[in-house]
Parts: structure tokens; C-alpha cells; sequence
């Protein structure tokens, strides 16, 4: 599975992330990308997982 490239905050600027592929993991069907999402009222970074 092709996990695309993003862009992720080390405390000082942002930094570009390639992307790369990842073997799925034995019994789980669908990667999810990661992505931003507000959590507790701050954007976050939730990395790739599968499920």
C-alpha cells in the first residue's frame, strides 16, 4: 500500500515527509492516511494505521 508524503511540525519549522510503502499488517484490511485533526480543541498529526 502506497502511504502518500506529508508534512510534519518538529517544534521549530515544518519538515516534508516522503512517502513511501508499507506492508499491510496480517489482519487488518484498510490503510487509513494520516491526517490532521482537531483533537481537544488543537490540530494534531494522526499518523497511518490500519484497520
Amino acid at each position: 500500500m502506497w502511504r502518500p508524503g506529508h508534512w510534519v511540525w518538529n517544534g521549530y519549522r515544518y519538515r516534508w515527509v516522503g512517502g513511501g510503502y508499507v506492508r499491510r499488517a496480517p489482519g487488518w484490511h484498510r490503510w487509513i492516511n494520516g491526517h490532521w485533526a482537531i483533537v481537544g480543541g488543537v490540530w494534531r498529526w494522526v499518523p497511518g494505521h490500519w484497520v
